[in-house]
This record gives C-alpha cells, structure tokens and sequence, in this order.
C-alpha cells in the first residue's frame, strides 16, 4: 500500500448501487438460474490421412519429390539428440525444406 493511504480510504464503489435490486425483478422468476457449464471432458476422434489433404495434381508434391533426391544433411549438423540418447528428435529436415 501507498504512504499515507489507509484501508478506510474511498470505496471504489457505492455499495448501494452495485448491489441493488435490479429494476424489472419482478420478470425474473424465483429460484436458482440455470446455467449450463461447458462440458469441457468430451472428446473427438477423427481419422486424417495428411497425405489425402494434398490433391494428386498439387505443386507441393512436386517439390517434396525433388527434396527426396537432395542431401539435406546440413541441417542437421548441430543436433545433439542421437539415437540411444537423449532429448527431441529433430522434424523431417525434408518437411521443413518444403515450408
């Protein structure tokens, strides 16, 4: 807290308004609200083929093809996640290339 400010400092509000009867409570009907919660533990299971999102005729498939014929080794110079080691594997350095 502030020097030279105390608890009993100016309410941020007018207790009296902010809690006050709305106008038309009369409209509301007596008991608890109904509210519905969103159900957040269902689930969606999909089966994608990524491969089938890319029509046959697409340049992208083009491209990957070529990548699939070139050294792409340096990329992949400084990775220190080897097999029988530990840490992430790096992503496809050809997937990459096609970005």
């Amino acid at each position: 807290m502030r020097e030279g400010m105390s608890d009993t400092s100016l309410p941020l509000f007018d207790d009296s308004t902010v809690f006050s009867t709305p106008p038309d409570a009369k409209a509301c009907p007596p008991g608890k609200p109904r509210v519905q919660e969103p159900e957040r533990s269902q689930g969606e299971i999909r089966f994608e083929v990524p491969d089938d999102m890319v029509p046959a005729s697409h340049p992208a498939r083009v491209l990957w093809e070529i990548l699939g014929t070139v050294k792409l080794s340096a990329f992949s110079m400084d990775c220190e996640s080897v097999d029988g080691g530990v840490g992430r594997s790096l992503k496809s350095r050809r997937a990459h290339a096609c970005c």
